[in-house]
């Protein structure tokens, strides 16, 4: 049976040993402070208005599934819908007229 003093200790010893290394190479250490930086600030750039541009996104429901649980998870949904505002439920009834109006926009 492994003792869980010496797993600890063991872990202990190859972290200590990975952060010696990393410390003596100095791009990775350069780098692994400045990339997380850029990327904050990358991504705050990106997604600044975040909350108005995620409303009214068009979404087609097709409901081919006729049974209870077909008409529960399309109710489901439209409560989803109504009650957060993000999505505007477009009922279709086949593939093709949602291809079309993928493709028309």
């Amino acid at each position: 049976m492994l003792n869980p003093l010496m797993l600890l200790s063991d872990a202990a010893t190859i972290a200590w040993k990975d952060l010696t290394e990393f410390r003596r190479n100095r791009i990775t250490l350069i780098f692994s402070i400045i990339m997380p930086i850029l990327m904050i600030g990358m991504i705050g750039l990106i997604f600044q208005d975040s909350t108005s541009a995620l409303n009214n996104i068009p979404i087609g429901l097709i409901a081919n599934d006729n049974g209870a649980f077909g008409e529960q998870v399309a109710s489901m949904i439209q409560t989803i819908a109504t009650e957060s505002g993000a999505i505007q439920i477009v009922q279709v009834s086949a593939q093709s007229e949602v291809k079309d109006l993928i493709l028309t926009g």
